[in-house]
């Protein structure tokens, strides 16, 4: 599977409040919650816990983000990150979060956040991997890994596996949970059609702001921390092609093209803002991967939009764009509404071309 440039297949309604209630409804509910109050832990995210008659599962951090939920013993639980002690003697984990080899177990290497050991750029958070060149040097170390392509035949790297879609059990711990790794799936690496149902996938780094690339900068296109910044377009802004944008997406929505990104769904941080980012521009709102009636979940990969407190806010304000707050589940992205596209004049070609949205996954070199 290779890591180069590849269009994105997915299949959208034309309107952005579509991808909304496919996306964000689907994976935080409609349940309000108050801008002041702070969150324990972040919605989606998983940790290990002893459940009834000492059993070994998962239990989750719920959609307010107020506590984790009941103890899942339903399938055996991948390993979560660890307390990074420096411990040479720990299982060998693909994809796990570290800061210097010692984390990842014998066999494996950090490709840390200030490093360029990950196709060429740093991962947030760091990834635990190795050198690869077939699937079976990584299961050798890591039976949830697979060998991932970089744009030199043979010189590949070990990535966590994964599958598409919400998961099904908490037990699945679904790229360890982070909110630094995405989901990439057949169908958003164009490798398989959409179809609705679960696919095999790969986690890979997906930085969301400078926040978490160690005084580097975030490259939202290729997931990545990098020595300079990118450049190109912000997000909300009109656009022809997928390198006139910053993020590397430009995408299709109403009759219009404008500037995203790509993101974790289902994270609350992302689309170049922190945690700590007050007032946040952009968000996550949807995944990028849509059918007519089903979607990608939480996890996977998502498209960033411009968020706003009013119209005002609108880069595209002029070209009839509003502020539109009906949904109670944008409150998670720390703004109360999220630029909309105007109702299209017409069904003809404009409407036909918003249909899909598209973008490049770019090189990690």
């Amino acid at each position: 599977m290779s890591r180069g440039s590849v269009e994105r297949m997915s299949r959208t309604k034309p309107s952005l409040l579509g991808f909304l209630f496919l996306g964000l409804l689907s994976a935080w509910g409609a349940s309000s919650c108050s801008e002041d109050k702070q969150p324990l832990c972040v919605s989606g995210t998983t940790r290990l816990c002893v459940g009834d008659a000492d059993c070994r599962g998962v239990q989750t951090c719920n959609a307010t983000g107020d506590g984790y939920g009941d103890c899942d013993c339903s399938g055996t639980p991948r390993q979560p990150q660890p307390d990074m002690t420096g411990n040479p003697g720990i299982t060998p984990r693909v994809g796990r979060s570290c800061k210097a080899d010692t984390d990842c177990g014998q066999g494996l290497y950090c490709a840390s956040a200030d490093s360029n050991k990950f196709f060429g750029g740093g991962a947030a958070g760091g990834y635990c991997t190795k050198d690869c060149a077939a699937d079976g040097d990584c299961a050798a170390v890591d039976p949830n890994a697979a060998c991932v392509g970089g744009q030199t035949p043979g010189a590949g790297l070990c990535a966590l596996t994964c599958f598409s879609m919400s998961p099904t059990s908490a037990a699945e711990n679904k790229c360890f949970g982070r909110q630094d790794l995405a989901c990439q799936s057949q169908a958003f690496l164009n490798l398989a059609d959409y179809t609705g149902l679960r696919q095999n996938g790969w986690c890979f780094p997906q930085c969301g702001s400078d926040d978490d690339c160690a005084g580097r900068y975030c490259d939202l296109r290729a997931g990545l921390c990098s020595d300079t910044p990118a450049t190109g377009q912000a997000i909300g802004t009109l656009c022809t092609q997928n390198s006139d944008c910053a993020g590397g997406v430009c995408i299709g929505i109403g009759g219009f093209r404008i500037c995203s990104a790509p993101c974790v769904f289902g994270q609350p941080v992302g689309c170049g803002y922190g945690l700590s980012a007050d007032p946040r521009t952009a968000g996550c709102l949807a995944p990028i991967v849509q059918g007519f009636l089903s979607s990608e979940g939480v996890g996977d990969v998502g498209f960033c939009g411009q968020l706003c407190s009013q119209t005002s806010d609108c880069t595209l304000a002029p070209q009839g764009w509003t502020c539109s707050t009906s949904s109670a589940a944008l409150q998670r992205l720390g703004r109360p509404g999220v630029c909309n596209n105007p109702p299209p004049s017409d069904a003809g070609a404009d409407a036909a071309d918003s249909a899909t949205p598209s973008g490049s996954t770019a090189d990690g070199g």
